[in-house]
């Protein structure tokens, strides 16, 4: 009798152990893999770094509809402030003629900190030419000569070439183009469809 209790008792204490050490099967409902957003640690941005919901704006500053859609995404950035991050990003457009000179500007402005200023100020400004840009810098109260040089910088040209790459290789036709949270945003370019989009990303 006490031989067969204790292998009931050993039995029982077996069986608790493989419970105890089995992975728990998650439920039905969920949530799918988040997409990653890849290649953005030296990308300009606004917001939070670390914020859950990440945005990525491809723009040409020589785009008509980028510039009237500019504002709303600074409405955006001011609406959610650090639940989400904004990364711009920026792309060569044959019907520019791959004027790299205005996005060559932005990026050497964000090497003294202020990059949303320089593309706020390209946007409004609508000239591109090297000798506008430095007047944007000098209004800015950027360092002229680190300007100079950065302008020069062979690895502004090719964070320039990256970000095409990256929009070549994500189908990115047109501009103003959001990839929002890993999916490409389809939408109206407007401030509530755009509030819809995102709150349904942080609602994940």
């Amino acid at each position: 009798m006490c031989y067969r209790q204790c292998v009931k008792l050993l039995l029982v204490m077996l069986l608790a152990a493989c419970w105890g050490s089995a992975p728990s099967t998650p439920p039905s409902n969920a949530a799918a893999p988040r997409a990653r957003v890849a290649g953005v640690d030296t990308i300009p941005f606004t917001g939070n770094a670390a914020a859950r919901v990440k945005i990525i704006s491809f723009y040409n500053y020589q785009c008509g509809h980028c510039v009237t859609f500019e504002p709303i995404l600074d409405n955006i950035a001011s609406k959610y402030g650090n639940r989400i991050v904004i990364y711009y990003r920026s792309l060569r457009l044959p019907a520019f003629h791959d004027n790299d000179v205005p996005h060559l500007a932005a990026l050497a402005a964000h090497r003294q900190g202020q990059f949303i200023a320089m593309h706020r100020a390209l946007f409004a400004a609508g000239a591109f030419d090297p000798e506008s840009v430095r007047g944007y810098a000098q209004k800015l109260g950027l360092d002229l000569e680190r300007f100079e040089r950065d302008l020069a910088d062979p690895k502004l040209r090719a964070r320039i070439t990256e970000d095409t790459a990256a929009a070549e290789a994500a189908d990115v036709a047109y501009v103003p183009y959001l990839i929002i949270d890993g999916t490409p945003y389809e939408g109206d370019r407007e401030v509530g469809p755009l509030t819809t989009a995102i709150d349904a990303a942080l609602a994940r």
